[in-house]
Order: structure tokens, then sequence, then C-alpha cells
């Protein structure tokens, strides 16, 4: 009987120990006014994607207010399907009636591109606010890739 306590209580270490999470951030400033600020952050567990958020952000002028646009994932999220091949995500979901959201992650175990294929940037997002093609999260590095 201890030996199975002993063995139950080191799988369940050894399960902890595999299964700790990543909260992983990157960010790419104005350069100008006009110019997308963005935010990717990514939760990662046990190495996969766990949830996704993005926010990008535009300033005219210096007198004007900021547009936004933003989009949070998970597959938790039941308005979503969250379908994870071992180094793409596929994220479908509906914004509104018949406009589907369809974006892609991309990931190895250093880099992460959320590939933004068709988004409904008028649900998600301000007047002026506009998302890149895609954006990339390098682990370890700041600022991210992005490819407008």
């Amino acid at each position: 009987m201890k030996f199975l306590v002993y063995f139950s209580a080191v799988v369940s270490i050894l399960a902890w120990q595999n299964s700790s999470a990543e909260q992983l951030k990157c960010q790419k400033g104005w350069k100008r006014f006009g110019d997308m600020s963005h935010m990717l952050e990514i939760k990662v567990v046990s190495g996969k994607p766990e949830s996704v958020s993005y926010t990008g952000s535009t300033k005219l002028r210096e007198d004007s207010l900021a547009y936004n646009c933003f989009f949070d994932a998970n597959p938790k999220d039941k308005t979503i399907v969250w379908k994870d091949s071992g180094s793409r995500v596929q994220i479908v979901g509906m914004a509104e009636k018949d406009t589907p959201d369809k974006l892609s992650l991309d990931y190895t175990a250093k880099r992460f591109t959320l590939n933004f294929e068709e988004f409904n940037h008028r649900y998600h997002c301000g007047q002026a606010a506009e998302p890149p093609k895609s954006i990339t999260l390098i682990k370890g590095q700041e600022t991210c890739e992005v490819v407008e």
C-alpha cells in the first residue's frame, strides 16, 4: 500500500511539473500618429496554447481618441470552435450572424503567429483601427513582429 501511495504522489508531482503554465506577451508601439500599436498575449500550458488575446490601437492625432481592436479566445469559450492540430490552432467564431471570424495560431516551442484570415473588423474594432495580416510572438522577445 505504501508503494502505491508513493507512486501516485510521484506521478502527481511529475504531471504538475509538466503542466506548468506560461503567460507570454509582446508589444509593438507607435512610431507616428496613424500607426497601429499591437499587443499579443498567449497562455501556454505544457507547450500548447490555451488562450490568445490581441489588442490593437491607433491614434490619428495627438488630440484625438484612440481606436481599438480586441480579440480574445480560449478552448473553453462556447462561442468559438478551437481545433488544435499540434502545430496550428484553428479558431472559428461567430461575431455576428452569418459573419464568421477565422483565425489561425501557428506555433512551435518558441514562436507563435496569429493570422487574421477572416476577421470581422467592424465588430471587433473602432472606426480607424484594423488588425494586421499577422502578428508573431517570439518567446524571450518583448517586441512583436507585425505584417500589415
